[in-house]
């Protein structure tokens, strides 16, 4: 691996202080005096906090706040001398008891979507878009750019290109808490913009299994030089997704230090030259094949949600873990066979079969109609099926898929996949004792979730290694066939 990442002398410039100290004057604990709610108002105030946007006001208690607390009320707007925030129906609920006893009570209001007054989704904008993150993963396994912000120069940057638009991701500090940045190089819609950004996050999220969500900031600048947000939006996401399975890694140190731990002397060999670690062994992931990958993600639904399946999964028990990488790699598979123009590899050669055997089969059937009603229903049924007869098993579909990228599936890898219909079923490994059955779950759920990454990461051009968490996890079938720790793939 190369020592630094990519330090030009033309560093990329971004203005990103004034975004949040433009947030803060909106958010920061600031009174509003006035309401479009349907009864009196006082003290009204709204704060923006790491759990999200909070309303706050003094209200007297009457028939209108009941009726508005019982969730009859339509959107409503706060408004000041500076700013006026719009709060649609149904993306805010009440924190705190309703007491009709006392003529006045505190009100606390949860805020999950809101806009400034000059908000503009539907108009083609320069767009900035902010994620609160715990902290800067992606720096160790994927090139990155540096940028500066007057003083601060800080490294992280990716140049992503998905359909020909530009868009940077970053990561920046502020009060002491990370965030993911997205920049649209170019004018673009709202929802265009969002959707481009969670494919890139879902992409991120294959490769450091995290995917970051929580809350979506959006504002609008009339350039791309981001210096004066003229509007802005808040969105509240799900929570984000944290998984435990990665699939890569540059850090030999801490891969062969973990071998060695386990006693796997033969795998911590193959990460090693001349005696010593081999530090630069795996390269960092290149950014054209990052904007390669979310291309591919962003373009299809079924693989965006099949890679969603793949980062959450490992957040399940061990029970539910197999089952979802069953469906991430079936919808894979499916992808890649309609994509290869379903090709599919039928028992017999299709057109003998449609020529040959299905109009005998059928003359056979034809000759057990007896005019009595159930049974000639009976004979119509397997003839319908006789037009499926002749489709490859659930088996052949997910495993041709790899035949053809030439990648050699172990025994107990066509087991996982074998298994398909018991884990889909509920059936697990009811069989083995409890101990056991949790064992081989997790290597089934390990194993699927390998499979999945080799498919996805193969059709995107990867060139790199992979790492074999069947053996980093010292999985005995593995380590006793000496298998290698990371697996080298090609485009």
């Amino acid at each position: 691996m190369t020592t630094s990442h990519s330090m030009e002398s033309n560093l990329i410039t971004k203005a990103v202080k004034e975004s949040f100290e433009y947030i803060g004057r909106l958010f920061s604990n600031i009174r509003y005096s006035d309401t479009s709610l349907p009864f009196k108002a006082a003290n009204i105030r709204i704060i923006k906090d790491d759990k999200g946007i909070t309303l706050y006001f003094d209200a007297e208690n009457n028939k209108e706040l009941e009726e508005v607390y019982m969730g009859r009320m339509d959107g409503f707007e706060i408004k000041n001398d500076l700013n006026v925030l719009s709060i649609p129906a149904g993306y805010f609920s009440f924190d705190c008891s309703l007491n009709l006893v006392e003529p006045t009570q505190s009100m606390t209001v949860r805020v999950g979507k809101c806009a400034s007054n000059h908000f503009e989704p539907e108009k083609e904008l320069y767009r900035r878009i902010m994620i609160p993150i715990e902290r800067v993963d992606w720096i160790r396994d994927v090139h990155t750019y540096w940028y500066r912000e007057d003083s601060l120069t800080r490294c992280g940057l990716i140049e992503f290109s998905i359909n020909g638009i530009q868009i940077h991701l970053f990561p920046y500090k502020y009060k002491d808490r990370e965030y993911l940045v997205f920049d649209s190089m170019i004018p673009m819609m709202q929802e265009e913009f969002s959707n481009l950004v969670f494919s890139i996050c879902v992409t991120l999220g294959l490769v450091i299994a995290k995917l970051w969500q929580d809350e979506e900031i959006t504002l609008e600048y009339d350039d791309n030089e981001f210096l004066k947000p003229k509007a802005l939006a808040y969105r509240k996401l799900r929570p984000s997704i944290k998984g435990t399975y990665s699939i890569f890694s540059t850090n030999m140190y801490s891969l062969h230090h973990s071998l060695k731990l386990n006693h796997l002397d033969y795998a911590a060999k193959y990460l090693e030259k001349n005696g010593n670690v081999d530090s630069g062994k795996v390269d960092w992931i290149r950014q054209p094949f990052m904007s390669d990958l979310a291309s591919l993600i962003h373009c299809n639904d079924s693989l965006r949600r099949a890679v969603v399946l793949m980062i959450e999964g490992s957040t399940y028990p061990l029970e539910f873990q197999a089952p979802i990488y069953s469906v991430a790699l079936e919808t894979i598979t499916g992808f890649l066979l309609k994509e290869s123009g379903d090709k599919e590899m039928t028992p017999v050669p299709k057109e003998s079969y449609e020529n040959e055997i299905k109009p005998k089969l059928n003359t056979l059937l034809d000759s057990f109609k007896s005019g009595d009603n159930e049974n000639d229903e009976g004979i119509r049924i397997l003839k319908q099926r006789i037009v499926q007869l002749n489709r490859p098993t659930n088996s052949d579909k997910l495993t041709n898929p790899f035949k053809s990228i030439g990648y050699r599936l172990t025994k107990e890898e066509k087991k996982a996949i074998n298994d398909r219909n018991r884990f889909l079923h509920g059936v697990l490994y009811g069989d083995k004792g409890c101990q056991d059955e949790l064992d081989l779950l997790l290597k089934s759920s390990i194993r699927l979730h390998k499979l999945c990454c080799i498919l996805i990461l193969k059709r995107s051009g990867f060139d790199s290694f992979i790492l074999n968490n069947p053996v980093l996890w010292g999985f005995e079938e593995d380590c006793d066939r000496k298998d290698p720790p990371l697996i080298l793939l090609h485009p």
